[in-house]
């Protein structure tokens, strides 16, 4: 279903991305599988701005601009001068501090005794401070990064006649990692929601549930937690055959005929090709 609606959506001008969450979970970042998706699709588009370097110039660098944000956005870096910061105000590494606790818990060694001193809580606010900092650029890069995404699909709005909004369908989202599938949906929500993408996600609610306690304990209440991600939810019917039948059976169909022999046993009553084929189905 998704291919043939996107294949629909191609044709009438719209840059359309499908992304199976299942193929792409192989690490714990969704939005590096996700961004390079999208990013095919929109580089695909650019190519067919006008020949002159000024447009594509343009789009090169709001693509570059929105690669490096999401980098900022995603990576944190405090994660990475933490031990640093502590290494230089203390002399001891975060790591002898976690093993000396490990290894004795109630009788802390007069190492960690002696690091437990002013000269660990300077390292320790250094620490925090390096945090709340991190913090704030990463709500500035996530801003920018919405604000380049937006740059570029508005350039191919206007110069490359690209229909908006932007579609991209996720598919396979209950088949993943409880971690990653949540994390995915997290991300797409908080950093990918820009304006003129539309997210088309198809999964099985009650199995995401089932991933959502997985994550956050069985008394959680996954359905209302997973409503936030969600503007419209669809479900769709079972599909009925004889139906299927009569589409199969259009005008434009090349097994349509006027006679036909089914191999099926003769029946009381009315019968059709139609139903033929849904007795076969």
């Amino acid at each position: 279903l998704f291919r043939s609606w996107a294949d629909d959506l191609r044709a009438t001008g719209h840059p359309v991305i499908v992304f199976d969450a299942w193929e792409n979970d192989i690490g714990d970042e969704a939005a590096v599988a996700l961004m390079s998706s999208i990013k095919i699709e929109l580089e695909r588009w650019t190519s067919q701005l006008p020949s002159g370097k000024k447009f594509k110039q343009k789009a090169k660098a709001a693509t570059s601009s929105a690669i490096r944000e999401l980098r900022k956005a995603i990576i944190p870096t405090s994660k990475v001068i933490a031990a640093g910061v502590l290494k230089k105000a203390t002399g001891i590494a975060v790591e002898e501090i976690f093993e000396a606790y490990t290894n004795a818990p109630t009788n802390p060694p007069k190492t960690l005794s002696d690091a437990a001193s002013d000269t660990l809580e300077c390292g320790l606010d250094e620490l925090f401070k390096s945090s709340l900092e991190e913090h704030q650029k990463r709500g500035a890069a996530i801003r920018a990064f919405k604000t380049s995404i937006s740059d570029l699909i508005q350039l191919l709005e206007t110069e490359a006649n690209a229909n908006v909004p932007v579609f991209v369908f996720v598919d396979e989202v209950d088949r993943c990692r409880p971690t990653y599938a949540i994390k995915l949906l997290e991300e797409i929500k908080h950093i990918f929601g820009v304006p003129k993408i539309c997210f088309v996600v198809s999964t099985n609610l009650d199995q995401l549930r089932e991933s959502v306690r997985a994550i956050y304990g069985a008394g959680f209440d996954g359905h209302r937690y997973l409503k936030r991600f969600f503007d419209h939810q669809y479900t769709l019917p079972e599909p009925d055959n004889e139906s299927f039948s009569a589409q199969l059976l259009s005008q434009e169909s090349a097994i349509r005929a006027d006679r036909t022999v089914n191999g099926l046993p003769a029946r009381p009553g009315p019968s059709s090709l139609k139903k033929s084929i849904a007795v076969i189905a």
